[in-house]
């Protein structure tokens, strides 16, 4: 039934709105307490909202065209993807620290953690 209802909805609608009752749930805590919501790169959270939101809009234009359990186990392999080309983008560099790890990588360490 669901599906039926996502068919007939632009995909850019259905992720719109998703993102608004979001925005609306969050919006009394922002009032409260504004500290938990300060920025430190404001360009770097533009390019990750519209990762996010593309991201969104592509999972509701996959539910239209494959079923929604395909869709939903190709999202869920999202992130052995992302520790692969993590894992690219570390072992290019030049420069390595001890285990093959560039040190500057962010999450270097939660990788040696998973790795344990």
């Amino acid at each position: 039934m669901v599906v039926e209802t996502i068919e007939t909805i632009p995909v850019f609608q259905t992720a719109f709105a998703r993102y608004a009752v979001a925005a609306l749930l969050m919006l009394p805590f922002m009032f409260t307490r504004p500290s938990l919501f300060q920025m430190s790169s404001p360009s770097r959270y533009l390019v990750r909202t519209i990762a996010g939101f593309g991201g969104i809009a592509l999972m509701f234009a996959a539910i239209q065209v494959i079923p929604l359990a395909s869709a939903t186990a190709i999202g869920f392999t999202s992130p052995i993807f992302a520790m692969v080309f993590f894992l690219f983008s570390c072992f290019k560099s030049r420069c390595r620290n001890y285990d093959g790890l560039r040190p500057s990588c962010p999450s270097s360490n939660g990788l040696r953690q998973m790795a344990v």
